[in-house]
Parts: C-alpha cells; structure tokens; sequence
C-alpha cells in the first residue's frame, strides 16, 4: 500500500477550485484522454453518498469503477472511497485551504494495488506514473479554465 501526496496552489479561491473539481461535468475533462474516461452513471452534483459510477480503458483493459462520496464539506473537503475496481484500496481526499489570496489544494490518495494476475499489469510503480500524469493534467486543465473566466 502506498500513499501519495500532492499539492499546488491555484490563484482563485476555495469556492472557485472545490466547484471546478466537483462538477461533474467537468470530471472526463479534468482527467487524461488517454484514460479513457467516461460516466456509466453520472450524478447531478456530490454529496455524502453519492456513487461515482465510471468507466476507464486503460492499461489494455476496460474497467468499471465504483467509488463513493465519503465527505463533502464545500469548499474545503471532498473525499472518495472505491467500492468497486481493479484496486485492494483507493482512497483520494482533496483539501483546500486560502494561502495570502490564493488557494492550496492538497490530495491524499492511498492505494494498494490489485493482486493476481491483474496485479503483475498494474503495479505500485504504474499506478503512481498514471497518478502523476493524472495530475499534470488537471493541473494545466484547472489554470485554462481559470485563465478563460479571467479574460471574459
């Protein structure tokens, strides 16, 4: 099991950034193409208890994923738990917080990859790379947004 540790600051506020990362409409943009990803089931918006039902095609395979909204505490807390997926654990939580302006968003995911055979694909070490690749991603996503609504 590892967990990860990601943080950025972003020139907005905690309002701004918690709607952008928990719209989800937004969800397949802020996340790499090559994910594959796509709503089976989308929700309307999250709440505590709200079931993520996704699809992602990745690592040569399609897999349905099930995570659920285990807190939600706008602006300044989302967290998800798997209750389906190729994971033993995946949990991500992102906190947010107002630092002279402008808002750190921190994120926390512990995972612990599948075993079997499954488990000899999608390793600690790929799982990781694809995490960080996720990030960079959102990353550049979320300042485009933010730059286009500042220049409207």
């Amino acid at each position: 099991m590892a967990i990860l540790r990601l943080s950025q600051v972003y020139d907005t506020t905690p309002p701004r950034l918690f709607a952008l990362l928990t719209d989800p409409a937004r969800l397949v943009t802020l996340t790499p193409p090559e994910f594959g990803l796509s709503w089976q089931e989308q929700p309307p918006g999250f709440a505590v208890g709200t079931v993520l039902t996704l699809q992602v095609r990745r690592w040569g395979m399609s897999v349905r994923l099930v995570h659920e909204v285990v807190a939600f505490t706008p602006p300044t807390r989302f967290a998800e738990r798997q209750q389906r997926g190729p994971f033993r654990t995946w949990e991500r939580e992102w906190t947010l917080s107002e630092q002279s302006g402008q808002t750190l968003l921190e994120e926390t995911i512990t995972v612990e990859p599948p075993g079997g055979m499954l488990g000899l694909t999608l390793t600690l070490a790929r799982i990781e790379a694809d995490i960080q690749t996720g990030w960079q991603h959102r990353e550049q996503q979320i300042r485009t947004i933010l730059q286009t609504a500042a220049g409207a």
